[in-house]
């Protein structure tokens, strides 16, 4: 069983092979094959051969606008468990051939770090021999997946049998990985993520995927086929939230702002402007595009946790700098989002009777350990915290945590994207999320006894 899909790469050329070429993903580079340099893992020389290509293709054709599409990227993947990688391998690299006709340069990898073995290819769009550009119409798609099913039949391999004329990629790849619901959406964003350095290019990307991403109050949603409804991005995990995603594609930790639709106007089809309430004469700072999220009532700011702006006078002229952590003074901090708690419950019991008294259980035990937590939580706080000062040390503690953790979600994404292991740094993703748990239930709790005096 192969699955295939294809998208076009029309900036990060670089990027996308040298990330397909990592060694810890093709075995050391072994799993890499081309046509265009000595050594077929590197990047820096086959991405010049490729632009050096296209620059022959611009004389050649001589006139009208020069393409935007610089290559693109092929991802052919394989059932969990039927291949081997060598063998993955060679139907790539004659999968590559066939497509292109031998006459583009091109790059195959096969990667052996996930739980499936698939093949990522990149060539060049234009023909090295003609000039032309690759063409890749609607219709494509459906022709070199074809093209992929002759390859697998001949190797002994089975074949998707797609079920109607409309079948989508998205149900497709869901059928092949037996991944419904949040399953399929969360291998669909980490793909999307792994591949983009934007937000709109990971909306598009998903789009491919048949899933679609939008904004309901303060949550970001995913719909797709296989779930039938919106799902929101925390109950997938804390590397879903609309403010890890942006740390994520970053990668680099961000903080989050809320801002009145009334202080954001549109300079140009990529910037914004955004006001800082409260400030008389008026002062300005200037985002990008793609840091700002439409939230319906209000806007999401997303900026780098250790960067800085320029602040802009009501005149427009530049008045002074402003760290992103400083610009708090002006904006409320939001409230961390939480992910679902991860609680994993084991059945037991024989009779349906005795599954539901192991479950109730195993949640009265769940529920002494988050007391037990709270306790030691605020055993810590007194002892350098006077009691009238307790909220305020626990807002700051809730504060620390979240920086962390979106440093951590950063540093996670940076590993994924190096081919490294996530366990160590998921341990530490964890804790924090336990640690902002018990905060923000300690929290509740002294806002509800403080309610109850009041009355």
């Amino acid at each position: 069983m192969a699955v295939v899909k294809i998208h076009p790469i029309s900036q990060t050329l670089h990027k996308a092979i040298a990330y397909i070429t990592q060694d810890a993903k093709t075995n050391s580079g072994i799993l890499c094959s081309s046509n265009c340099a000595v050594v077929p893992s590197d990047a820096d020389n086959i991405t010049a051969v490729m632009r050096s290509a296209l620059a022959d293709a611009e004389v050649k054709r001589g006139v009208g606008r020069p393409g935007s599409v610089l290559a693109f990227h092929v991802i052919q993947s394989f059932k969990p468990g039927e291949v081997d990688a060598n063998t993955a391998h060679e139907i790539g690299w004659k999968f590559a051939q066939t497509i292109t006709g031998g006459e583009h340069d091109l790059v195959v990898a096969t990667h052996v770090d996930r739980g499936h073995i698939h093949n990522h290819i990149i060539f060049c769009s234009a023909n090295r021999v003609t000039g032309k550009r690759y063409r890749n119409p609607n219709s494509n798609l459906k022709k070199i997946r074809k093209i992929s099913d002759e390859l697998v039949k001949e190797y002994g391999l089975s074949v998707i049998e797609p079920e109607g004329r409309g079948q989508k990629l998205s149900s497709i790849y869901a059928d092949a990985y037996a991944q419904h619901g949040k399953e399929f959406l969360r291998f669909a964003i980490d793909d999307a993520v792994q591949n983009s350095h934007s937000w709109q290019a990971m909306v598009d990307t998903l789009a491919e995927w048949g899933v679609t991403v939008s904004t309901r109050g303060a949550h970001i949603l995913f719909d797709c086929e296989q779930v039938g409804r919106a799902v929101r991005g925390k109950t997938l995990g804390e590397n879903y939230t609309e403010q890890a995603l942006h740390s994520r594609l970053g990668r680099e930790a961000m903080s989050e702002f809320i801002v009145a639709k009334n202080l954001v106007t549109r300079v140009d089809d990529k910037r914004w402007q955004v006001r800082i309430p409260g400030k008389k004469p008026a002062q300005y700072f200037v985002v990008s595009d793609q840091r700002i999220i439409d939230h319906g009532r209000q806007m999401r700011l997303y900026l780098p946790a250790s960067g800085s702006l320029t602040i802009l006078n009501h005149r427009g002229q530049i008045d002074h700098p402003l760290s992103v952590e400083d610009l708090y003074q002006s904006f409320t901090r939001p409230t961390p989002i939480m992910s679902q708690h991860p609680h994993v419950r084991v059945e037991r019991g024989t009779s349906a009777a005795q599954k539901r008294y192991f479950s109730y259980l195993d949640s009265k035990i769940e529920s002494i350990k988050d007391d037990a937590a709270t306790t030691s939580l605020l055993a810590e706080i007194l002892r350098d915290t006077q009691p009238e000062d307790i909220p305020l040390a626990i807002e700051s503690k809730l504060t620390q945590a979240h920086r962390r953790l979106n440093l951590f979600i950063a540093q996670r994404q940076k590993l994924i994207d190096k081919g490294q292991t996530v366990e160590g740094i998921d341990q530490k993703i964890s804790a924090i999320q336990e640690q902002q748990r018990a905060l923000l239930t300690l929290q509740k709790q002294l806002e509800k006894r403080n309610k109850e005096r009041n009355r």
